[in-house]
Protein backbone atom coordinates (compact mmCIF):
# COMPACT_ATOMS: atom_id res chain seq x y z
CA UNK A 1 0.00 0.00 0.00
CA UNK A 2 1.14 3.56 -0.75
CA UNK A 3 -0.13 6.57 1.18
CA UNK A 4 0.45 10.31 0.93
CA UNK A 5 -0.41 13.47 2.85
CA UNK A 6 -0.39 16.78 1.00
CA UNK A 7 -0.51 20.15 2.71
CA UNK A 8 -0.80 23.48 0.89
CA UNK A 9 -1.04 26.88 2.57
CA UNK A 10 -1.72 30.13 0.71
CA UNK A 11 -3.66 32.21 3.26
CA UNK A 12 -1.01 33.48 5.70
CA UNK A 13 -1.52 36.51 7.92
CA UNK A 14 1.74 37.90 6.53
CA UNK A 15 3.11 37.43 2.99
CA UNK A 16 0.33 35.19 1.61
CA UNK A 17 1.24 32.87 -1.26
CA UNK A 18 -0.57 32.12 -4.51
CA UNK A 19 0.32 28.61 -5.74
CA UNK A 20 0.80 26.35 -2.73
CA UNK A 21 -2.68 24.82 -2.79
CA UNK A 22 -2.52 24.26 -6.55
CA UNK A 23 0.94 22.70 -6.04
CA UNK A 24 -0.52 20.29 -3.49
CA UNK A 25 -3.34 19.41 -5.89
CA UNK A 26 -0.93 18.81 -8.77
CA UNK A 27 1.26 16.59 -6.57
CA UNK A 28 -1.85 14.72 -5.42
CA UNK A 29 -2.78 13.99 -9.05
CA UNK A 30 0.72 12.67 -9.82
CA UNK A 31 0.86 10.48 -6.72
CA UNK A 32 -2.65 9.13 -7.35
CA UNK A 33 -1.51 8.14 -10.84
CA UNK A 34 1.22 6.05 -9.22
CA UNK A 35 -1.18 4.26 -6.90
CA UNK A 36 -0.97 6.40 -3.75
CA UNK A 37 -3.99 6.82 -1.48
CA UNK A 38 -3.90 10.57 -0.91
CA UNK A 39 -5.14 12.79 1.90
CA UNK A 40 -4.95 16.59 1.21
CA UNK A 41 -5.56 19.57 3.48
CA UNK A 42 -5.75 23.18 2.25
CA UNK A 43 -4.87 26.22 4.41
CA UNK A 44 -4.87 24.19 7.65
CA UNK A 45 -4.19 25.58 11.10
CA UNK A 46 -1.46 23.98 13.21
CA UNK A 47 -4.12 21.96 15.05
CA UNK A 48 -5.56 20.74 11.73
CA UNK A 49 -2.09 19.73 10.55
CA UNK A 50 -1.69 17.71 13.76
CA UNK A 51 -5.04 16.01 13.13
CA UNK A 52 -4.03 15.23 9.55
CA UNK A 53 -0.71 13.77 10.74
CA UNK A 54 -2.50 11.54 13.27
CA UNK A 55 -4.83 10.24 10.55
CA UNK A 56 -1.89 9.82 8.19
CA UNK A 57 -0.01 7.79 10.83
CA UNK A 58 -2.90 5.29 10.85
CA UNK A 59 -2.93 5.21 7.04
CA UNK A 60 0.82 4.59 6.93
CA UNK A 61 0.94 1.83 9.53
CA UNK A 62 1.09 -0.94 6.91
CA UNK A 63 2.32 1.13 3.96
CA UNK A 64 5.30 0.25 1.79
CA UNK A 65 5.70 3.89 0.70
CA UNK A 66 4.74 6.92 2.80
CA UNK A 67 4.95 10.41 1.29
CA UNK A 68 4.37 13.87 2.77
CA UNK A 69 4.36 17.03 0.63
CA UNK A 70 4.40 20.48 2.21
CA UNK A 71 3.88 23.68 0.22
CA UNK A 72 3.99 26.99 2.06
CA UNK A 73 6.30 29.08 4.25
CA UNK A 74 9.05 27.41 6.22
CA UNK A 75 12.14 27.96 8.31
CA UNK A 76 15.22 25.73 8.33
CA UNK A 77 18.78 26.01 9.56
CA UNK A 78 21.42 23.27 9.62
CA UNK A 79 18.75 20.60 9.33
CA UNK A 80 16.29 22.03 11.85
CA UNK A 81 13.18 22.43 9.69
CA UNK A 82 9.80 23.95 10.53
CA UNK A 83 6.67 24.28 8.43
CA UNK A 84 4.31 27.16 9.15
CA UNK A 85 0.57 26.52 9.22
CA UNK A 86 -2.01 29.12 8.17
CA UNK A 87 -2.48 30.45 11.73
CA UNK A 88 1.22 30.93 12.53
CA UNK A 89 1.57 34.14 14.63
CA UNK A 90 4.08 36.38 12.88
CA UNK A 91 6.73 37.71 13.32
CA UNK A 92 8.93 34.62 13.55
CA UNK A 93 10.87 33.80 16.69
CA UNK A 94 12.49 30.67 17.99
CA UNK A 95 9.92 30.41 20.76
CA UNK A 96 7.03 30.65 18.29
CA UNK A 97 8.65 28.06 16.06
CA UNK A 98 9.01 25.70 18.99
CA UNK A 99 5.38 26.05 20.10
CA UNK A 100 3.42 27.05 16.98
CA UNK A 101 5.22 25.59 13.94
CA UNK A 102 5.30 21.98 12.78
CA UNK A 103 8.78 20.55 13.23
CA UNK A 104 10.19 18.09 10.70
CA UNK A 105 10.64 15.37 13.37
CA UNK A 106 6.90 15.62 14.10
CA UNK A 107 6.13 15.04 10.42
CA UNK A 108 8.64 12.22 10.02
CA UNK A 109 7.47 10.67 13.25
CA UNK A 110 4.00 10.14 11.79
CA UNK A 111 5.51 7.45 9.55
CA UNK A 112 6.31 3.90 10.68
CA UNK A 113 10.03 3.59 11.39
CA UNK A 114 10.41 0.15 9.84
CA UNK A 115 10.85 -1.13 6.28
CA UNK A 116 8.55 1.58 4.91
CA UNK A 117 10.27 3.88 2.41
CA UNK A 118 9.56 7.40 3.66
CA UNK A 119 9.63 10.76 1.87
CA UNK A 120 9.13 14.29 3.09
CA UNK A 121 9.16 16.91 0.34
CA UNK A 122 9.20 20.51 1.54
CA UNK A 123 8.39 22.97 -1.24
CA UNK A 124 9.08 26.03 0.89
CA UNK A 125 11.63 28.71 1.68
CA UNK A 126 14.47 27.81 4.00
CA UNK A 127 15.05 31.29 5.37
CA UNK A 128 13.07 33.90 7.29
CA UNK A 129 14.11 37.31 8.64
CA UNK A 130 14.83 37.13 12.35
CA UNK A 131 12.64 39.22 14.58
CA UNK A 132 14.30 42.39 15.87
CA UNK A 133 16.84 41.88 18.58
CA UNK A 134 16.77 38.09 18.28
CA UNK A 135 19.52 35.85 17.01
CA UNK A 136 17.17 33.42 15.35
CA UNK A 137 19.88 31.29 13.78
CA UNK A 138 21.54 30.69 17.15
CA UNK A 139 18.19 29.72 18.68
CA UNK A 140 17.54 27.36 15.76
CA UNK A 141 20.84 25.67 16.48
CA UNK A 142 19.64 25.08 20.03
CA UNK A 143 16.34 23.64 18.77
CA UNK A 144 18.23 21.37 16.38
CA UNK A 145 19.51 19.38 19.37
CA UNK A 146 16.00 17.91 19.60
CA UNK A 147 16.28 16.38 16.12
CA UNK A 148 16.44 12.58 15.89
CA UNK A 149 17.67 10.28 13.15
CA UNK A 150 15.38 8.27 10.89
CA UNK A 151 16.22 5.38 8.58
CA UNK A 152 14.98 4.62 5.08
CA UNK A 153 14.06 8.27 4.58
CA UNK A 154 14.56 11.00 2.00
CA UNK A 155 13.90 14.62 2.96
CA UNK A 156 13.80 16.93 -0.04
CA UNK A 157 13.85 20.73 0.00
CA UNK A 158 12.94 22.92 -2.95
CA UNK A 159 15.91 25.20 -2.29
CA UNK A 160 19.25 25.40 -0.49
CA UNK A 161 19.68 26.15 3.19
CA UNK A 162 19.25 29.86 3.87
CA UNK A 163 17.66 30.57 0.47
CA UNK A 164 14.19 31.31 -0.81
CA UNK A 165 12.11 29.17 -3.18
CA UNK A 166 10.04 30.57 -6.03
CA UNK A 167 6.27 30.27 -5.71
CA UNK A 168 6.08 30.05 -9.51
CA UNK A 169 5.00 32.49 -12.18
CA UNK A 170 2.09 30.32 -13.35
CA UNK A 171 -0.20 28.05 -11.38
CA UNK A 172 2.54 25.90 -9.83
CA UNK A 173 6.12 26.17 -8.66
CA UNK A 174 9.00 25.05 -10.86
CA UNK A 175 9.97 22.55 -8.16
CA UNK A 176 6.48 21.02 -8.11
CA UNK A 177 6.41 20.82 -11.92
CA UNK A 178 9.81 19.11 -12.06
CA UNK A 179 8.95 16.71 -9.23
CA UNK A 180 5.65 15.60 -10.76
CA UNK A 181 7.36 14.98 -14.09
CA UNK A 182 10.17 12.92 -12.54
CA UNK A 183 7.79 11.08 -10.20
CA UNK A 184 5.87 9.70 -13.20
CA UNK A 185 9.02 8.41 -14.93
CA UNK A 186 8.99 4.61 -14.48
CA UNK A 187 12.75 4.33 -15.10
CA UNK A 188 13.94 6.51 -12.18
CA UNK A 189 14.90 5.24 -8.73
CA UNK A 190 13.95 7.14 -5.58
CA UNK A 191 17.28 8.98 -5.35
CA UNK A 192 17.42 9.62 -9.10
CA UNK A 193 14.06 11.41 -8.94
CA UNK A 194 15.46 13.94 -6.48
CA UNK A 195 18.66 14.37 -8.52
CA UNK A 196 16.65 14.87 -11.71
CA UNK A 197 14.41 17.45 -10.02
CA UNK A 198 17.40 19.35 -8.70
CA UNK A 199 19.10 19.48 -12.09
CA UNK A 200 15.97 20.75 -13.81
CA UNK A 201 15.17 23.47 -11.25
CA UNK A 202 18.79 24.68 -11.21
CA UNK A 203 18.74 24.95 -15.00
CA UNK A 204 15.31 26.59 -15.27
CA UNK A 205 16.10 29.17 -12.55
CA UNK A 206 19.44 30.15 -14.04
CA UNK A 207 21.15 28.55 -11.01
CA UNK A 208 19.32 30.90 -8.61
CA UNK A 209 17.37 28.09 -6.91
CA UNK A 210 19.18 24.90 -5.89
CA UNK A 211 17.08 22.07 -4.42
CA UNK A 212 18.71 19.78 -1.87
CA UNK A 213 17.83 16.44 -0.43
CA UNK A 214 19.11 14.31 2.46
CA UNK A 215 18.86 10.53 2.20
CA UNK A 216 19.20 7.54 4.49
CA UNK A 217 17.33 5.38 1.98
CA UNK A 218 18.47 1.76 1.84
CA UNK A 219 15.98 0.64 -0.80
CA UNK A 220 16.70 1.14 -4.49
CA UNK A 221 13.06 1.07 -5.59
CA UNK A 222 11.11 3.56 -7.64
CA UNK A 223 7.78 5.38 -7.49
CA UNK A 224 6.55 3.31 -10.43
CA UNK A 225 3.46 1.27 -9.64
CA UNK A 226 4.36 -1.24 -12.36
CA UNK A 227 6.69 -4.22 -12.00
CA UNK A 228 9.38 -4.69 -14.61
CA UNK A 229 9.77 -7.94 -16.50
CA UNK A 230 12.90 -10.09 -16.32
CA UNK A 231 14.00 -13.14 -18.27
CA UNK A 232 12.51 -16.26 -16.66
CA UNK A 233 13.21 -19.12 -19.05
CA UNK A 234 13.75 -20.17 -22.66
CA UNK A 235 12.51 -23.21 -24.57
CA UNK A 236 14.04 -24.33 -27.85
CA UNK A 237 11.50 -25.71 -30.34
CA UNK A 238 11.94 -28.00 -33.37
CA UNK A 239 11.05 -25.03 -35.60
CA UNK A 240 14.70 -23.97 -35.56
CA UNK A 241 16.18 -24.18 -39.04
CA UNK A 242 12.92 -25.04 -40.82
CA UNK A 243 12.35 -21.62 -42.37
CA UNK A 244 9.77 -18.88 -42.04
CA UNK A 245 7.05 -17.81 -41.43
CA UNK A 246 6.40 -18.77 -37.82
CA UNK A 247 3.12 -18.23 -35.96
CA UNK A 248 1.95 -17.83 -32.34
CA UNK A 249 -1.46 -18.05 -30.66
CA UNK A 250 -2.45 -18.34 -27.00
CA UNK A 251 -3.52 -21.58 -25.37
CA UNK A 252 -7.09 -21.64 -24.12
CA UNK A 253 -6.13 -21.43 -20.46
CA UNK A 254 -3.46 -18.83 -21.34
CA UNK A 255 -0.63 -20.67 -19.61
CA UNK A 256 1.37 -20.97 -22.83
CA UNK A 257 1.31 -20.59 -26.60
CA UNK A 258 0.90 -22.61 -29.77
CA UNK A 259 3.86 -22.34 -32.16
CA UNK A 260 3.81 -23.52 -35.78
CA UNK A 261 5.39 -22.95 -39.16
CA UNK A 262 6.92 -24.96 -42.02
CA UNK A 263 6.67 -28.30 -40.19
CA UNK A 264 4.02 -31.01 -40.27
CA UNK A 265 3.47 -30.70 -36.52
CA UNK A 266 2.67 -27.90 -34.08
CA UNK A 267 3.60 -27.51 -30.39
CA UNK A 268 2.27 -26.20 -27.14
CA UNK A 269 4.99 -24.26 -25.31
CA UNK A 270 4.90 -23.29 -21.63
CA UNK A 271 7.62 -22.27 -19.19
CA UNK A 272 7.88 -25.97 -18.29
CA UNK A 273 8.66 -27.11 -21.84
CA UNK A 274 6.77 -28.18 -24.96
CA UNK A 275 4.69 -31.02 -26.30
CA UNK A 276 3.42 -32.05 -29.72
CA UNK A 277 -0.18 -31.05 -30.43
CA UNK A 278 -1.16 -33.85 -32.84
CA UNK A 279 0.44 -36.50 -35.05
CA UNK A 280 2.05 -35.22 -38.21
CA UNK A 281 -0.04 -33.86 -41.08
CA UNK A 282 0.69 -34.36 -44.77
CA UNK A 283 1.26 -30.63 -45.26
CA UNK A 284 3.11 -28.21 -42.94
CA UNK A 285 0.99 -26.61 -40.23
CA UNK A 286 0.66 -22.89 -40.88
CA UNK A 287 -1.50 -21.75 -37.95
CA UNK A 288 -3.38 -23.26 -35.03
CA UNK A 289 -5.92 -21.67 -32.69
CA UNK A 290 -8.79 -22.29 -30.25
CA UNK A 291 -12.51 -21.94 -30.89
CA UNK A 292 -15.53 -22.04 -28.62
CA UNK A 293 -16.77 -25.37 -27.19
CA UNK A 294 -13.32 -26.99 -26.89
CA UNK A 295 -12.66 -26.91 -30.60
CA UNK A 296 -9.31 -26.31 -32.21
CA UNK A 297 -8.70 -25.14 -35.78
CA UNK A 298 -5.56 -26.05 -37.73
CA UNK A 299 -4.73 -24.44 -41.08
CA UNK A 300 -2.24 -26.27 -43.29
CA UNK A 301 0.08 -24.62 -45.76
CA UNK A 302 -1.86 -26.13 -48.71
CA UNK A 303 -5.04 -24.34 -47.59
CA UNK A 304 -6.70 -27.30 -45.83
CA UNK A 305 -8.68 -26.24 -42.76
CA UNK A 306 -9.22 -28.86 -40.05
CA UNK A 307 -11.34 -28.47 -36.92
CA UNK A 308 -10.98 -30.96 -34.03
CA UNK A 309 -12.68 -31.58 -30.73
CA UNK A 310 -9.91 -31.07 -28.17
CA UNK A 311 -11.30 -33.54 -25.62
CA UNK A 312 -12.08 -36.49 -27.88
CA UNK A 313 -9.62 -35.71 -30.66
CA UNK A 314 -12.40 -36.31 -33.19
CA UNK A 315 -12.23 -34.35 -36.43
CA UNK A 316 -15.26 -32.07 -36.70
CA UNK A 317 -14.51 -30.57 -40.10
CA UNK A 318 -11.96 -30.80 -42.89
CA UNK A 319 -12.13 -28.81 -46.10
CA UNK A 320 -10.25 -26.63 -48.53
CA UNK A 321 -9.99 -22.90 -47.87
CA UNK A 322 -8.04 -20.28 -49.83
CA UNK A 323 -5.01 -21.26 -51.92
CA UNK A 324 -1.60 -20.21 -50.58
CA UNK A 325 -2.96 -18.81 -47.26
CA UNK A 326 -0.83 -16.34 -45.34
CA UNK A 327 -2.50 -16.42 -41.92
CA UNK A 328 -5.48 -17.56 -39.86
CA UNK A 329 -7.41 -15.93 -37.02
CA UNK A 330 -9.51 -17.61 -34.36
CA UNK A 331 -10.98 -16.61 -31.01
CA UNK A 332 -11.72 -18.91 -28.03
CA UNK A 333 -14.91 -16.88 -27.45
CA UNK A 334 -16.31 -17.43 -30.96
CA UNK A 335 -16.90 -20.11 -33.59
CA UNK A 336 -15.34 -18.08 -36.38
CA UNK A 337 -12.22 -18.94 -38.37
CA UNK A 338 -10.81 -16.30 -40.72
CA UNK A 339 -8.32 -17.43 -43.37
CA UNK A 340 -6.41 -14.75 -45.31
CA UNK A 341 -4.42 -14.85 -48.54
CA UNK A 342 -3.09 -11.68 -50.16
CA UNK A 343 -6.08 -9.28 -50.42
CA UNK A 344 -8.74 -11.92 -49.73
CA UNK A 345 -10.29 -13.28 -46.55
CA UNK A 346 -12.59 -16.28 -46.16
CA UNK A 347 -14.72 -16.43 -43.04
CA UNK A 348 -15.88 -19.82 -41.73
CA UNK A 349 -18.72 -19.76 -39.20
CA UNK A 350 -19.39 -23.06 -37.39
CA UNK A 351 -22.90 -23.69 -36.04
CA UNK A 352 -23.16 -27.16 -34.51
CA UNK A 353 -22.59 -29.42 -37.53
CA UNK A 354 -23.26 -26.75 -40.15
CA UNK A 355 -20.70 -24.45 -41.72
CA UNK A 356 -21.33 -21.09 -43.37
CA UNK A 357 -18.72 -19.38 -45.52
CA UNK A 358 -18.44 -15.81 -46.76
CA UNK A 359 -15.59 -13.97 -48.42
CA UNK A 360 -14.37 -10.40 -48.63
CA UNK A 361 -11.40 -8.49 -49.99
CA UNK A 362 -9.39 -5.38 -49.15
CA UNK A 363 -7.57 -2.78 -51.27
CA UNK A 364 -4.21 -4.02 -50.03
CA UNK A 365 -2.50 -7.14 -48.75
CA UNK A 366 -3.97 -8.35 -45.46
CA UNK A 367 -1.32 -8.56 -42.74
CA UNK A 368 -3.41 -9.06 -39.62
CA UNK A 369 -6.89 -9.03 -38.17
CA UNK A 370 -8.93 -9.09 -35.00
CA UNK A 371 -12.12 -10.98 -34.13
CA UNK A 372 -14.06 -8.67 -31.83
CA UNK A 373 -17.24 -10.76 -31.48
CA UNK A 374 -19.27 -13.46 -33.25
CA UNK A 375 -20.35 -10.93 -35.88
CA UNK A 376 -17.64 -8.26 -35.87
CA UNK A 377 -14.07 -8.43 -37.16
CA UNK A 378 -11.35 -6.17 -38.51
CA UNK A 379 -8.81 -6.87 -41.24
CA UNK A 380 -5.78 -4.64 -41.78
CA UNK A 381 -2.59 -4.49 -43.77
CA UNK A 382 -0.54 -2.61 -46.31
CA UNK A 383 -0.74 1.14 -46.92
CA UNK A 384 -2.69 1.64 -43.71
CA UNK A 385 -5.91 0.03 -44.95
CA UNK A 386 -8.34 -1.31 -42.39
CA UNK A 387 -11.57 -3.17 -43.22
CA UNK A 388 -14.38 -3.26 -40.70
CA UNK A 389 -16.70 -6.21 -41.35
CA UNK A 390 -20.00 -7.18 -39.72
CA UNK A 391 -21.80 -10.46 -40.33
CA UNK A 392 -25.57 -10.27 -40.75
CA UNK A 393 -26.96 -12.80 -38.31
CA UNK A 394 -29.75 -14.22 -40.51
CA UNK A 395 -28.10 -14.42 -43.91
CA UNK A 396 -24.49 -14.76 -42.72
CA UNK A 397 -23.47 -12.22 -45.35
CA UNK A 398 -21.01 -9.39 -44.80
CA UNK A 399 -21.37 -5.64 -44.59
CA UNK A 400 -17.99 -3.94 -44.87
CA UNK A 401 -16.45 -0.49 -44.67
CA UNK A 402 -12.86 0.37 -45.50
CA UNK A 403 -10.66 2.98 -43.81
CA UNK A 404 -7.15 4.29 -44.46
CA UNK A 405 -4.66 5.51 -41.84
CA UNK A 406 -1.74 7.57 -43.19
CA UNK A 407 -0.66 4.90 -45.71
CA UNK A 408 1.53 3.33 -42.98
CA UNK A 409 1.49 -0.45 -43.02
CA UNK A 410 -0.53 -2.06 -40.24
CA UNK A 411 1.23 -5.19 -38.95
CA UNK A 412 -0.79 -6.22 -35.90
CA UNK A 413 -3.94 -5.45 -33.90
CA UNK A 414 -4.93 -6.30 -30.35
CA UNK A 415 -7.81 -5.35 -28.07
CA UNK A 416 -7.03 -3.34 -24.95
CA UNK A 417 -8.07 -4.99 -21.70
CA UNK A 418 -8.54 -1.69 -19.86
CA UNK A 419 -10.74 0.18 -22.37
CA UNK A 420 -12.76 -0.21 -25.57
CA UNK A 421 -9.69 0.58 -27.64
CA UNK A 422 -7.87 -1.38 -30.31
CA UNK A 423 -4.08 -1.09 -30.31
CA UNK A 424 -2.56 -0.89 -33.80
CA UNK A 425 1.15 -1.17 -34.66
CA UNK A 426 2.98 -1.01 -37.96
CA UNK A 427 5.57 0.96 -39.89
CA UNK A 428 6.85 4.35 -38.82
CA UNK A 429 7.29 3.52 -35.14
CA UNK A 430 3.80 4.74 -34.18
CA UNK A 431 1.37 2.94 -31.88
CA UNK A 432 -2.23 3.95 -32.54
CA UNK A 433 -5.25 3.55 -30.31
CA UNK A 434 -8.48 3.33 -32.28
CA UNK A 435 -12.07 3.41 -31.12
CA UNK A 436 -14.42 0.69 -32.34
CA UNK A 437 -15.91 3.10 -34.89
CA UNK A 438 -12.92 3.11 -35.82
CA UNK A 439 -11.30 6.51 -35.33
CA UNK A 440 -7.92 7.49 -33.94
CA UNK A 441 -8.04 8.39 -30.25
CA UNK A 442 -4.36 8.80 -29.35
CA UNK A 443 -0.89 7.77 -30.43
CA UNK A 444 2.46 6.78 -28.94
CA UNK A 445 5.63 7.33 -30.95
CA UNK A 446 8.54 4.91 -30.46
CA UNK A 447 11.10 6.42 -32.83
CA UNK A 448 11.37 6.96 -36.57
CA UNK A 449 14.42 4.79 -37.23
CA UNK A 450 15.97 1.54 -36.05
CA UNK A 451 18.40 1.96 -33.17
CA UNK A 452 20.32 -1.25 -32.41
CA UNK A 453 23.91 -1.38 -33.77
CA UNK A 454 23.21 -4.59 -35.68
CA UNK A 455 20.10 -3.20 -37.42
CA UNK A 456 21.88 0.04 -38.33
CA UNK A 457 24.94 -1.75 -39.72
CA UNK A 458 22.87 -4.20 -41.75
CA UNK A 459 20.90 -1.33 -43.29
CA UNK A 460 24.06 0.49 -44.42
CA UNK A 461 26.24 -2.31 -45.82
CA UNK A 462 25.15 -1.49 -49.39
CA UNK A 463 26.24 2.15 -49.04
CA UNK A 464 29.56 2.05 -47.15
CA UNK A 465 32.21 -0.36 -45.90
CA UNK A 466 32.34 -1.55 -42.29
CA UNK A 467 35.09 0.88 -41.25
CA UNK A 468 33.24 3.95 -42.52
CA UNK A 469 29.99 2.80 -40.94
CA UNK A 470 31.72 2.30 -37.58
CA UNK A 471 33.44 5.66 -37.85
CA UNK A 472 30.19 7.47 -38.70
CA UNK A 473 28.40 5.86 -35.75
CA UNK A 474 31.16 5.96 -33.11
CA UNK A 475 32.99 9.16 -34.13
CA UNK A 476 30.47 11.46 -35.79
CA UNK A 477 32.70 14.51 -35.30
CA UNK A 478 35.44 12.81 -37.34
CA UNK A 479 33.09 12.08 -40.26
CA UNK A 480 32.26 14.52 -43.02
CA UNK A 481 28.86 16.03 -42.34
CA UNK A 482 27.52 15.24 -45.83
CA UNK A 483 28.68 11.61 -45.57
CA UNK A 484 27.10 11.17 -42.16
CA UNK A 485 23.84 12.80 -43.34
CA UNK A 486 23.81 10.48 -46.38
CA UNK A 487 24.12 7.40 -44.15
CA UNK A 488 21.58 8.58 -41.58
CA UNK A 489 18.99 9.13 -44.31
CA UNK A 490 19.38 5.49 -45.32
CA UNK A 491 18.79 4.02 -41.89
CA UNK A 492 15.34 2.39 -42.26
CA UNK A 493 12.27 3.31 -40.28
CA UNK A 494 11.10 1.39 -37.27
CA UNK A 495 8.83 -1.56 -38.04
CA UNK A 496 6.57 -2.55 -35.15
CA UNK A 497 5.48 -6.14 -35.72
CA UNK A 498 3.55 -7.35 -32.67
CA UNK A 499 1.75 -6.04 -29.61
CA UNK A 500 -0.23 -7.39 -26.67
CA UNK A 501 -1.69 -6.14 -23.40
CA UNK A 502 -0.92 -7.69 -20.01
CA UNK A 503 -3.89 -9.13 -18.08
CA UNK A 504 -2.25 -8.39 -14.71
CA UNK A 505 -0.77 -4.89 -15.12
CA UNK A 506 -1.61 -1.90 -17.36
CA UNK A 507 1.31 -2.82 -19.63
CA UNK A 508 1.49 -2.80 -23.40
CA UNK A 509 4.30 -4.78 -25.06
CA UNK A 510 5.32 -3.76 -28.58
CA UNK A 511 7.94 -5.75 -30.51
CA UNK A 512 9.99 -4.30 -33.36
CA UNK A 513 11.67 -6.01 -36.30
CA UNK A 514 15.14 -5.20 -34.92
CA UNK A 515 14.61 -7.29 -31.79
CA UNK A 516 13.50 -4.66 -29.29
CA UNK A 517 10.41 -5.09 -27.13
CA UNK A 518 9.05 -1.83 -25.72
CA UNK A 519 7.09 -2.14 -22.47
CA UNK A 520 4.76 0.85 -22.10
CA UNK A 521 2.25 2.08 -19.53
CA UNK A 522 -0.95 1.74 -21.54
CA UNK A 523 -2.66 4.39 -19.40
CA UNK A 524 -0.49 7.31 -20.48
CA UNK A 525 2.08 5.91 -22.91
CA UNK A 526 5.06 6.38 -20.60
CA UNK A 527 8.02 4.11 -21.19
CA UNK A 528 8.52 1.41 -18.54
CA UNK A 529 11.42 -0.60 -19.97
CA UNK A 530 12.96 -1.89 -23.19
CA UNK A 531 13.85 -5.57 -23.60
CA UNK A 532 16.75 -5.99 -26.01
CA UNK A 533 16.49 -9.54 -27.32
CA UNK A 534 20.00 -10.98 -27.45
CA UNK A 535 21.62 -7.87 -26.00
CA UNK A 536 21.80 -5.87 -29.23
CA UNK A 537 22.77 -8.76 -31.49
CA UNK A 538 19.30 -8.74 -32.96
CA UNK A 539 16.76 -11.54 -33.21
CA UNK A 540 13.49 -10.77 -34.95
CA UNK A 541 10.36 -11.77 -32.99
CA UNK A 542 7.81 -13.80 -34.96
CA UNK A 543 5.05 -13.75 -32.41
CA UNK A 544 4.34 -12.51 -28.90
CA UNK A 545 1.64 -12.97 -26.29
CA UNK A 546 1.00 -12.11 -22.66
CA UNK A 547 -0.10 -15.19 -20.71
CA UNK A 548 -2.75 -15.27 -18.00
CA UNK A 549 -0.26 -14.67 -15.17
CA UNK A 550 1.34 -11.68 -16.90
CA UNK A 551 4.29 -13.61 -18.32
CA UNK A 552 5.32 -12.44 -21.79
CA UNK A 553 6.11 -15.22 -24.30
CA UNK A 554 8.10 -14.30 -27.42
CA UNK A 555 8.83 -16.59 -30.36
CA UNK A 556 12.10 -15.69 -32.08
CA UNK A 557 13.15 -16.29 -35.69
CA UNK A 558 15.41 -19.19 -34.70
CA UNK A 559 12.54 -21.09 -33.07
CA UNK A 560 13.44 -20.18 -29.49
CA UNK A 561 10.62 -19.13 -27.16
CA UNK A 562 11.70 -16.78 -24.36
CA UNK A 563 9.56 -15.99 -21.33
CA UNK A 564 9.72 -12.70 -19.43
CA UNK A 565 7.86 -12.11 -16.18
CA UNK A 566 7.96 -10.80 -12.66
CA UNK A 567 10.71 -12.25 -10.48
CA UNK A 568 9.62 -13.98 -7.28
CA UNK A 569 10.55 -12.33 -3.97
CA UNK A 570 12.75 -14.28 -1.60
CA UNK A 571 12.33 -14.27 2.20
CA UNK A 572 14.98 -11.57 2.61
CA UNK A 573 13.00 -9.28 0.31
CA UNK A 574 15.47 -9.52 -2.56
CA UNK A 575 14.40 -10.58 -6.02
CA UNK A 576 15.09 -14.22 -6.80
CA UNK A 577 17.75 -15.27 -9.24
CA UNK A 578 16.85 -15.72 -12.90
CA UNK A 579 15.85 -19.23 -13.88
CA UNK A 580 17.90 -18.77 -17.03
CA UNK A 581 20.31 -15.89 -17.50
CA UNK A 582 20.82 -14.20 -20.83
CA UNK A 583 24.41 -15.38 -21.04
CA UNK A 584 23.35 -18.97 -20.33
CA UNK A 585 20.70 -18.90 -23.02
CA UNK A 586 23.21 -17.62 -25.56
CA UNK A 587 24.91 -21.00 -25.06
CA UNK A 588 22.01 -23.31 -25.87
CA UNK A 589 23.86 -26.57 -25.29
CA UNK A 590 21.75 -27.21 -22.17
CA UNK A 591 18.39 -26.15 -23.62
CA UNK A 592 16.69 -29.04 -25.40
CA UNK A 593 13.29 -29.47 -26.97
CA UNK A 594 10.94 -32.37 -26.43
CA UNK A 595 10.99 -35.54 -28.48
Amino acid sequence: MRVALLVGVNNYQQDPLGNCISDARKMEAALSTRGFLCRRVDDPTAAEVDEALEAFAKDAADATLAFVYLAGHGVEHHGAGYFLAADFPFPVSASKLQHCAIAMPRIIGSMPNKQTSKFVVADMCRNWPASHGTDLLQQLDELRKEEVGFENLIVGYSTSAGDTASDGAGTSSSYCDAFCEALLDHSLTFDTVFHRVGDKVIASSGRLQRPWHYSSMRATGSFSDLKKLSLLNAVSTPLKGHGLPLFVSKLRNQDGIFVSGMMTSAWQVTTDGLRNVRPSFESPVLCIGHLRKNRCAILLEDGTLNVFDEKSGQQVYSGQSLDRPSMMMTSPSSNMVVVCADEKAEIHIFQKTRLKRCTTSMSSTIHCGLILSDDHLWLAGGLGYLLKARIRSKTKTLSTKEFNFDRSNINFLTKSLVSDEVVVVGSGGTVRFLSLRPSELRTMHLGDRVRTPRAIRESLVDYADADNISKALAEPSATREDVRAFLIERIPGTQLLWCDVSPTQPLLAVASAEGLVFILDIRDGRHVQTIDLWMGAGNTPHGMAFLGDGTLAILLADGLVVFYGELAMMENGLEGAWVATTSAILNLSHVRHGE
